[in-house]
């Protein structure tokens, strides 16, 4: 089992000074994306200092996108295919 080492910090010593990136999330999404601002500013506000949207067909890649376009110190913007949508990417 992984065992924190003695020059590792503490995650109390750490407190105050970690960042975090949420690695997966979808603000893109059009239940959520008119609140991404806000969503974006609380999670800022609780230490995540990036987030990786999602995307998951072309049909929201636009929104990626904007996202990133408007809080590009904070979006790390992905434009990819979920299996669940495969059917809206033509060939080629």
């Amino acid at each position: 089992p992984w065992r924190r080492s003695e020059r590792e910090p503490s995650a109390r010593a750490m407190r105050g000074r970690q960042e975090l990136f949420d690695a997966h999330c979808h603000l893109q999404d059009e239940r959520v994306f008119s609140r991404a601002g806000a969503i974006l500013s609380s999670a800022k506000a609780r230490g995540v200092a990036k987030v990786a949207v999602n995307g998951c067909s072309p049909l929201d890649w636009a929104r990626v996108e904007a996202l990133y376009a408007e809080h590009p110190d904070q979006v790390v913007p992905n434009f990819g295919l979920h299996p669940w949508f495969l059917q809206q990417r033509g060939a080629g």
